[in-house]
């Protein structure tokens, strides 16, 4: 059995049980762009590095998202930990999307952050996206 906690509360969960929980948040509904940032989580073997896991989630990306355009892709840290940043564009039935991603390995787990907005509207976002970045720590 292992203890699971959540901002709400803690409870039990048998330990053969894999965590791919999702977090999301978003913008409030009366703003004009539509954002939201989702954090969701995949177990990895031991050894995964950060930069693997992004590379090969990068690599899938083009074939699920219709004309998908990587603009930047850079290592960065996530509370000391070694990450990997990626900002892409993709075409959605709503127009045209902008993405921000960060990638990082901790106890075995990756953690995908993916922000996203719509394109024109994504820069307004950039300094709170920032500033997560600078001030998450891990438990």
């Amino acid at each position: 059995m292992t203890s699971y906690y959540t901002n709400e509360g803690r409870f039990i969960i048998p330990s053969t049980w894999k965590d791919q929980s999702l977090t999301l948040f978003s913008s409030p509904a009366d703003t004009p762009a539509e954002f939201s940032l989702v954090i969701s989580r995949e177990a990895v073997p031991p050894g995964t590095l950060s930069s693997d896991y992004a590379r090969r989630q990068l690599e899938q990306l083009p074939s699920g998202l219709s004309q998908f355009k990587l603009l930047r892709q850079s290592e960065t840290r996530l509370d000391n930990a070694p990450a990997v940043e990626a900002e892409f564009l993709w075409q959605s039935d709503k127009g045209q999307m902008h993405q921000w991603q960060v990638y990082v390995i901790h106890e075995l787990v990756a953690l995908t952050w993916t922000a996203t907005a719509p394109e024109g509207t994504f820069s307004r976002h950039l300094p709170d996206l920032q500033h997560l970045l600078e001030t998450f720590k891990f438990n």
